[in-house]
């Protein structure tokens, strides 16, 4: 008892000694701080009165009316400075005093400024330099000096007084301290060094293994069987479950998508998934898309609330749920009122956002029905870009919620874009992230990526991993009708003069040849010869044309065939100047492709690319 007493006592005088000295010192700080304080305004003052007075005299030598400017912001800093030292002047009755008379000296001299300025502008300069030079101006301005000298005086007078006192206050309490110090060391030194020691060395490896846990790198066990090493093991086992539970709600979720989209005719499917940092919890995104017969197709995508395994599996009920009641009844606000009363029925489950679409591949016709989730972003064979009108109550609220059902044709060359909220609440704002997407689906819309997808995900994410999941899937409608079931061969018509309706065609085209090859061919030499070849069709014919798409065993081959007058390439190398406009479609194309050959059809020529790309997809051929 009396070891642990002895050392308490010294320590707790040396806190009332300690406490004493700060009081003290915070006083005298304080009083050192407003005499200082006094002095910068003063200073600042006296700063002020010659900056307007340079710029008056800037304004009478060059009459640029910028120096007024200058004048009267030193005019409302100075005002503002003298009401800061009469506030601050609160002191003896000499400071005060003091004070008054630079606020009453450096108010008249103001007024003094402005009466040379008024004579100034108007031009009575003679005027203006006789009252400067007037006996009463000039003994105000050896009044304000001396009160400005006077007040800075005094101000150094008190600093040096509070000094002295605090040197002295100090002196006495610091031997004071110095004797206690002493007289405990022994005391103090024997009983809590090595206990000291002990601790803060354990609680900063406690410190450097909870850094190591968050950035996700190892860690030295603390061993031990004290409060701290009990810590560190708790920290370690929470690590290890949430490590875990990620692995493993990240595989659930990886494994309950679809792993491979289907191969549907007239349509360019892509998808991409990202997870949510490692630091994060996964959710419940999904996407789907899955035929309900020839001629229609479901797509669905949606986010179930909360996160980690739970969510995940729920996701895969609802999506299941989703398919089952389609198989029966596709029509998109009965699945919905449907898939809606199951969430309800389950007590435990949490909100559910999804969109449920039908495409009908033979005429484009979406039918479609929201359930909370953000609206799929359309871009059409123009390049504009739009969301997908309405609205619908999330699911899981109110089992007998009605869904409204929509229409909306998307034509060939026309794209949709569904994602899930993941991808718009970064950082950002929702309004901005939902911009942000947008504007990256045009840029990707306008390339020929081939996870157009993944492009675009990578796009709207950049290098930074999400707070959520991110789900994305791209629909683009590359034939419709009879056109999107034979599989051989896809064709279209084109108006080559008219800009929407060359485009709409070319992202067609492309999109269909992204289905027919690897992930990984590059599809821009492929693009730069349908331009050439539907830019010279433009430019010499009436336009209209036919472009088909037909792969064999040697590869893909695209033909235009147009109704303008006959076309014979010169014999011989080269056939065209490379600085000439004209020809140059032909050449570069010819330049590019595998193969190229024009043919006269008695109607108009033909031209015939064979495409520069590999890796043709076996289901294709």
């Amino acid at each position: 008892m009396l070891t642990g007493t002895v050392p308490l006592l010294f320590l707790l005088l040396l806190l009332i000694v300690s406490l004493l000295l700060q009081s003290v010192n915070a006083q005298s700080s304080g009083a050192a701080h407003r005499s200082t304080e006094l002095l910068r305004l003063s200073t600042n003052a006296r700063a002020l009165i010659d900056r307007a007075g340079q710029s008056i005299v800037q304004f009478e030598r060059t009459g640029d009316r910028a120096s007024l400017q200058a004048y009267r912001s030193a005019v409302t800093g100075i005002r503002a400075t003298l009401a800061q030292i009469a506030a601050g002047a609160n002191g003896d009755p000499i400071e005060r005093a003091d004070a008054a008379r630079i606020v009453q000296t450096s108010t008249t001299a103001l007024g003094v400024l402005a009466k040379y300025l008024g004579d100034v502008r108007r031009g009575r300069i003679a005027a203006a330099h006789a009252y400067a030079s007037s006996p009463g101006v000039r003994a105000l301005s050896t009044s304000m000096v001396a009160a400005y000298a006077a007040f800075e005086q005094h101000q150094l007078l008190v600093s040096e007084a509070i000094a002295r006192r605090l040197r002295s206050q100090t002196a006495t309490f610091s031997v004071l301290l110095v004797l206690l110090s002493l007289a405990g060391a022994v005391a103090t030194l024997t009983f809590f060094l090595r206990f000291g020691t002990r601790i803060t060395r354990r609680i900063e490896e406690l410190g450097e293994n909870a850094r190591r846990l968050a950035d996700d790198r190892p860690t030295e066990p603390i061993g031990g069987d004290d409060e701290i090493a009990e810590l560190d093991r708790v920290y370690q086992q929470m690590a290890r479950r949430i490590a875990r539970e990620h692995d493993v709600a990240t595989i659930l979720q990886r494994a309950l998508l679809p792993q491979d989209l289907p191969t549907l005719p007239g349509l360019r499917l892509d998808a991409a998934y990202v997870p949510a940092g490692a630091h994060a919890r996964v959710g419940g995104d999904w996407y789907d898309i899955f035929r309900l017969s020839d001629r229609t197709v479901g797509i669905s995508v949606g986010d179930v609330a909360g996160h980690g395994v739970r969510a995940a599996a729920l996701m895969d009920c609802a999506r299941q749920a989703i398919r089952t009641v389609a198989s029966f009844d596709a029509e998109p606000s009965s699945v919905v009122r449907h898939v809606n009363r199951v969430v309800c029925a389950n007590q435990t489950a949490p909100l559910v956002t999804a969109f449920f679409a039908t495409l009908d591949l033979r005429d484009g016709k979406l039918r479609y029905c929201f359930a909370g989730h953000p609206a799929p972003i359309v871009v059409t064979a123009g390049g504009v870009q739009e969301l997908l009108a309405g609205q619908g109550l999330v699911l899981g609220i109110a089992p007998d919620a009605e869904y409204e059902t929509l229409e909306r044709t998307l034509d060939v060359g026309t794209a949709m874009v569904l994602y899930t909220d993941g991808l718009i609440e970064t950082n950002r704002d929702y309004d901005g992230g939902l911009r942000y997407l947008i504007e990256s689906v045009e840029a990707e819309y306008r390339n020929a990526s081939q996870n157009i997808a993944q492009a675009i995900l990578s796009r709207a994410l950049g290098t930074e991993p999400p707070r959520d999941d991110a789900a994305l899937l791209f629909v683009g409608v590359t034939a419709l009708g009879e056109a999107a079931v034979e599989p051989k061969v896809r064709t279209w018509k084109v108006d080559a003069r008219e800009e929407r309706s060359a485009r709409r065609v070319k992202r067609a085209v492309l999109w269909h040849l992204g289905t027919m090859t690897g992930k990984s061919v590059d599809l821009s030499a492929a693009e730069l010869i349908m331009t050439e070849l539907i830019g010279n069709v433009a430019k010499h014919t009436p336009g209209m044309a036919d472009v088909s798409l037909e792969w064999d065993g040697s590869g893909a081959i695209f033909r235009i065939a147009d109704r303008g007058p006959r076309f014979e390439p010169r014999s011989g190398a080269p056939v065209v100047d490379v600085m000439s406009e004209g020809g140059r479609g032909l050449f570069l194309a010819g330049a590019l492709a595998h193969g190229l050959r024009v043919e006269w059809s008695g109607e108009g020529n033909c031209v015939t690319a064979v495409l520069p790309v590999d890796g043709i997809d076996t289901l294709a051929s």
